[in-house]
């Protein structure tokens, strides 16, 4: 398995735009708040996001939209059979309105 913290903290320092294929990876809320612990934000650079066949679940999904704000780039988001109930989803939804770049 690959170090979370120190991905979150590659994403979160690099002027570079990102296309992360993380699907089926085990990661799991634990890993999402592991992504999110290096500051709001971390994702900021991330174009392309695949996270489809983790275990993500409420925690993770709000997790992942803390590490998601302030991004302007995103424009694909993949969350397929994550296990991310309504206050995930809600977290997300929130994050992700003024986002104008996504598909």
């Amino acid at each position: 398995p690959f170090d979370c913290y120190a991905l979150g903290y590659l994403l979160a320092n690099s002027q570079c735009k990102w296309k992360l294929n993380l699907k089926n990876c085990s990661i799991t809320e634990e890993a999402m708040s592991m992504f999110a612990s290096n500051g709001d934000g971390s994702f900021q650079g991330v174009a392309v996001l695949n996270l489809d066949r983790n275990i993500i679940s409420n925690q993770g999904g709000t997790a992942l939209s803390m590490a998601l704000q302030g991004n302007t780039v995103l424009s694909e988001l993949r969350l397929g059979l994550c296990s991310i109930g309504s206050e995930g989803i809600t977290k997300l939804t929130e994050t992700l309105k003024p986002i104008n770049t996504l598909r």
